[in-house]
This record gives structure tokens, C-alpha cells and sequence, in this order.
């Protein structure tokens, strides 16, 4: 029990903290892909070893990591 709450006294690395208010929905850096009738989102700059394609599955409402950058229109 000691080593878990060692773990949560840590505060979450810069890789994880994006800019305020930010997500992964207005971020360039995301891929969206059709598989099938759905389509799933992907981060194009990190990698994953899980996913066929070699990248990270997100979720568009995920707060935005220290990579962002805003999509521009």
C-alpha cells in the first residue's frame, strides 16, 4: 500500500500537461482514420506498439499534452 500512494504523491510528467483548456480535438498533430463504419483517432506523433499502425489511439476530449500545436483553418 506504502509503494501505490509513493506513486500518487508524484506529480504527472510536462509530457502530460498541455496547455490550459487545450485537448486533442484542435491539435494538428491528430490522424483520424476509418476502420470499417467508425473512425478513430490517432496521435501523429507518438508512438504506440498496441495499434497496427504504430501510433497512439486518443480521445478527442483527452487535454491537450506538451507537443501541442493549434490546427490551423
Amino acid at each position: 500500500m506504502e509503494q501505490l500512494q509513493l506513486l500518487l504523491d508524484f506529480p504527472l510528467s510536462p509530457h502530460f500537461q498541455g496547455e490550459e483548456g487545450s485537448t486533442c480535438r484542435t491539435c494538428k498533430h491528430r490522424q483520424p482514420w476509418q476502420c470499417g463504419g467508425s473512425i478513430i483517432q490517432y496521435c501523429g506523433i507518438t508512438r504506440s506498439n498496441r495499434t497496427i499502425n504504430g501510433l497512439k489511439k486518443i480521445k478527442c476530449k483527452n487535454p491537450a499534452c506538451s507537443r501541442y500545436c493549434e490546427q490551423k483553418n
